[in-house]
């Protein structure tokens, strides 16, 4: 993906990454200039994986929507550190619009406290899509 920049799209729900995976993807995504949106629910990428995500962000410059939902609280279980780095890591990308964060395992009010440190008023880094418990 590091090299092939003409993929915009790519849903890579259901495929069991792990964190190690989230980690080599995130590599190829800090080089790959197309990619508009990315779905990676669902992948057991734990808080590893979600801090490797971060480090990508802060470097890409075309991704628009980042899906990282988890149907079930142990299909991702990105946590509080995870989410906190992703969000911190939003303070550097002014891309990205749509974050999903749905079922994470991870608490409301810190992902939005963090969230909220990093949007301005003239620019709004992203919508933050959490499920109310």
């Amino acid at each position: 993906l590091g090299k092939v920049n003409c993929v915009t799209f790519l849903d890579l729900r259901f495929n069991d990454l792990g964190y190690k995976g989230a980690e080599a993807f995130s590599n190829s995504l800090i080089l790959n200039k197309s990619l508009t949106s990315l779905n990676l629910g669902n992948n057991k990428i734990g808080t590893e994986g979600g801090c490797a995500i971060a480090k990508a962000l802060q470097q890409n410059v075309t991704l628009l929507k980042l899906d990282l939902t988890s149907r079930t609280a142990k299909l991702n279980q990105i946590g509080p550190k995870g989410t906190i780095a992703i969000c911190e890591s939003l303070a550097i990308n002014k891309t990205l619009r749509i974050l999903d964060l749905r079922g994470v395992n991870t608490e409301i009010a810190v992902s939005y406290t963090h969230l909220r440190a990093h949007e301005t008023s003239l620019h709004l880094v992203c919508r933050l899509l959490l499920e109310k418990k």
